[in-house]
C-alpha cells in the first residue's frame, strides 16, 4: 500500500504556488511534467515548468508527457 497526501495552496500564479508550498513544506525536489510545447502554442500557453525553473531556488525535475 502507497501512502498518498494531497494537498491544495492558494496563489496566484502556479509557480509562485508551487514554489511557495515546497518552501513552506521543506521539499527537496519539485516534480512536474511538461508537454514541451514549442512556437506559437508556447507563446500562446506559456510554461509552468519554465517558470518554475526560473523563479525557485529549488531543483526542477521535469518529464515530458505526450
Amino acid at each position: 500500500m502507497v501512502n498518498v497526501n494531497v494537498s491544495t495552496y492558494d496563489a496566484y500564479k502556479e509557480d509562485a504556488g508551487i514554489s511557495a508550498f515546497a518552501e513552506d513544506n521543506d521539499i527537496d525536489l519539485i516534480a512536474i511534467g511538461t508537454h514541451g510545447r514549442k512556437g506559437l502554442m508556447h507563446t500562446i500557453s506559456g510554461s509552468i515548468a519554465e517558470d518554475l525553473v526560473n523563479h525557485t531556488n529549488k531543483p526542477v525535475w521535469t518529464c515530458h508527457i505526450k
